[in-house]
């Protein structure tokens, strides 16, 4: 289960472009993670790519839970 406030998939980069909740799924995809904590750390590497040397508009919360096989 990944749990997110807005100001994750509403991240703004420099060309004011938001990151997109499409853009967040293709990056765990694409990943292969298969565990939340893998999960949780593709996002958030994804954010930070994204937004680049711009400063948050918006606070940030990502909550991502798993359980084990």
């Amino acid at each position: 289960m990944i749990m997110y406030t807005d100001g994750i998939n509403e991240a703004m980069n420099e060309q004011e472009e938001q990151l997109t909740t499409d853009s967040m799924i293709k990056e765990i995809v694409s990943s292969q993670a298969k565990t939340s904590l893998h999960i949780g750390e593709v996002l958030q590497m994804a954010v930070n790519r994204h937004i680049g040397s711009v400063p948050p508009i918006d606070d940030m919360c990502l909550v991502c839970v798993g359980r084990k096989p």
